[in-house]
């Protein structure tokens, strides 16, 4: 199953929303845009990964030893010409086939679609009204006092 994730991410946020979706953090795999460093031999639902915003937060539900997997899409543009991108893409897409073959569900973290001037998602998905919130609005920095 895919859940749609709305709102700022944190660990705990996070295992609440899995809670009350009555599916527990361990079998959903958390989604977030990640770049070429998230995939290949040493990367898997568990290995920890890292990086800023999502992958952050991604990295922090690694440590505690939940599922993550990570949509290629920073530094990925040049996916339509370049094999070496296409084949990280289609293994993500693979990953993704796996985990729910297994059991896991997925959650991806969403907002409203943004109707006008989205160069990223002119559709939203599936009719909910909603696209995939990888930049802003779903990770704010923790404040240093």
């Amino acid at each position: 199953m895919l859940f749609y994730y709305k709102g700022n991410v944190t660990v705990e946020e996070y295992e609440n929303f899995c809670g009350k979706n009555k599916t527990s953090a361990d079998k959903s795999v958390f989604l977030f845009p990640g770049n070429q460093s998230h995939h290949g031999a040493k990367h898997n639902l568990y290995s920890v990964k890292s990086g800023g915003g999502l992958a952050r937060v991604a990295g922090e539900l690694g440590q505690k030893g939940l599922p993550v997997l990570s949509l290629p899409t920073t530094q990925m543009g040049d996916w339509a010409s370049n094999t070496g991108t296409q084949k990280i893409a289609e293994a993500a897409i693979a990953d993704l086939w796996r985990a729910v073959g297994a059991g896991y569900h997925l959650v991806l973290p969403v907002r409203p679609h943004q109707k006008k001037n989205n160069p990223y998602f002119s559709m939203q998905l599936k009719k909910k009204g909603f696209e995939p919130n990888f930049w802003g609005e779903s990770n704010v920095p923790p404040i240093n006092h």
